[in-house]
């Protein structure tokens, strides 16, 4: 059986030892650093849902449109009612590379982040709807391929 006094004299070392492992294994450093990859992870992923979703817009519009893709982003944006602010030529935001069809090729770029995100990297969707993650440089060399492509 264990007496008060002896939980007085256990109660103190076992919070030294608790603190002491916390400290030497990086504890709070480690929980918080955690955390913040959590939430940059999540950022990323909601990003990759709403690249998913204007795929499934841009795929309608090309559907009643014989397989073309809207000719501008001004009528990307009347077409299929995505807010203009995901667009901003002024900041982050999507840019859009207009005049494509279906029947180009898959790898050419539709749209992208104009900033990279949390983790330095930007997303870019596909003309086959894959999206990527990749390095501004890495985006800035796909668009000016896919550029090059269109003229």
């Amino acid at each position: 059986m264990i007496r008060s006094s002896h939980l007085m004299i256990i109660a103190p070392l076992l919070a030294v030892a608790i603190i002491a492992v916390l400290y030497f294994s990086g504890g709070p450093k480690s929980y918080v650093k955690t955390v913040v990859k959590s939430k940059d992870t999540a950022a990323v992923a909601v990003e990759s849902i709403n690249l998913a979703g204007i795929y499934r817009a841009l795929r309608q519009y090309a559907a009643v449109n014989d397989g073309k893709f809207p000719a501008s982003t001004d009528e990307l944006i009347r077409e299929t009612g995505l807010p203009r602010k995901l667009f901003s030529p002024d900041g982050p935001g999507l840019s859009y590379i207009p005049a494509q069809n279906e029947k180009m090729p898959g790898s050419n770029v539709l749209l992208h982040e104009t900033e990279p995100g949390p983790d330095d990297k930007c997303q870019l969707l596909r003309l086959d709807g894959r999206i990527e993650l990749l390095s501004p440089q890495e985006v800035r060399a796909e668009v000016d391929r896919t550029q090059k492509a269109l003229r």
